[in-house]
């Protein structure tokens, strides 16, 4: 890993070698500039113009930003990075700080809109990722986002086979974010695969409207269906008109819960168990799918995003199953149909199921 000295060395070339690995799409930078250019337009559509970035170097994002009026704030810790950054942004506040070590003590209580920061968070071990986004987020207006680009991957499994893939060229001092583990700590957590060897986590301020504290998801155990059955008997109770009764609904989740072939989960924020998803795997000639037969949300967490984020866990649970895609029953309301509809899931031919390919 390069300390301060060496990237100070590295400065003046470590644009024009950046993309040299981005144009070729190889291992560590594919995607780089798709990753800069979407934090840049999702900044660009939120709102408010102050802005912290992490880990700055040249400021090639926050440049950007800069020329079309943005207030930035930068923290690198490399003395020549620095100076090519402010020749860019002259009214910048920038911070030489090694952010291994927490914030600086400038930044006070200082709140930001947007806090960005690519290709820097590998530099953490992955418990300090945790620890850093969530001091991060105490950082943030109200509706504010952290984007993280970087070199990421869905699952360990990904992580390992680009690591035998490019054994020559892979940095063991750098320690790559696994999308899938970092939300089972950040539930929260939203990840966007840009390219095969990188990707954007984001994270809402907390008590944003889809910000839940606490979240835990787990595999569904057989003394948790009596947990769960009063939210499918509420569920059906006022979505479906139903009268569904406690022996009715035990069955019916443990019938799915007990298949060999089964992924039913639940969802808890502290003690309280908030939702929770049941299905199971099918094979269908060389493709196996994951056949959703219900995901609940109680009542009174609803609205809050916690349905998308928790589709979200499951299908990066799938995926690292082996699951090329979801399916589920089409859905006739138009408040589900909504709902599936912005996931990506689409209608199939059969108009019968909805299905979204992983």
């Amino acid at each position: 890993m390069l300390d301060h000295k060496g990237f100070d060395l590295w400065a003046d070339g470590y644009d024009r070698s950046v993309n040299l690995s981005d144009d070729d799409n190889t291992y560590p930078f594919a995607g780089y500039k798709r990753v800069l250019a979407r934090i840049y337009e999702q900044v660009r559509q939120g709102s408010g113009t102050r802005v912290l970035d992490i880990g700055f170097g040249t400021g090639v994002l926050t440049a950007k930003l800069y020329e079309n009026g943005y207030d930035i704030t930068g923290i690198d810790f490399s003395k020549r990075m620095i100076q090519i950054a402010r020749e860019k942004m002259p009214r910048a506040r920038l911070i030489q700080y090694d952010f291994s070590k927490g914030l600086p003590a400038e930044l006070g209580d200082s709140k930001f809109d947007s806090i960005v920061c690519t290709y820097a968070i590998h530099h953490l071990d992955d418990a300090s990722k945790i620890v850093f986004l969530k001091e991060l987020r105490k950082h943030l207006n109200p509706c504010g986002r952290i984007y993280v680009g970087d070199i990421a991957f869905p699952t360990r499994a990904e992580l390992n086979a680009c690591r035998e893939c490019c054994a020559d060229e892979w940095d063991e001092d750098e320690i790559y974010f696994v999308a899938g583990e970092i939300r089972e700590k950040l539930c929260e957590a939203q990840f966007e695969q840009i390219s095969h060897c990188a990707g954007i986590l984001t994270l809402e301020a907390p008590g944003g409207i889809s910000m839940i504290h606490e979240m835990t998801c787990r595999q569904m155990a057989e003394q948790d269906i009596d947990l769960v059955v009063p939210l499918y008997m509420e569920h059906y109770n006022t979505y479906e008109g139903g009268a569904w009764t406690h022996d009715t609904t035990y069955k019916r989740i443990h019938q799915v819960w007990n298949r060999e072939d089964s992924l039913c989960m639940i969802l808890e924020q502290g003690s309280e168990v908030i939702g929770f998803v049941m299905g199971y795997f099918e094979q269908y000639d060389d493709i196996q799918a994951y056949d959703l037969v219900e995901i609940v949300i109680a009542h009174a967490h609803q609205g809050k995003g916690i349905g998308t984020q928790f589709m979200g866990l499951i299908e990066a649970k799938v995926k690292e199953l082996g699951g090329a895609m979801i399916q589920l029953q089409a859905v006739n309301d138009e408040m589900h149909n909504q709902f599936y509809g912005n996931l990506g899931y689409q209608d199939c031919k059969n108009l019968v199921l909805k299905s979204k390919w992983l």
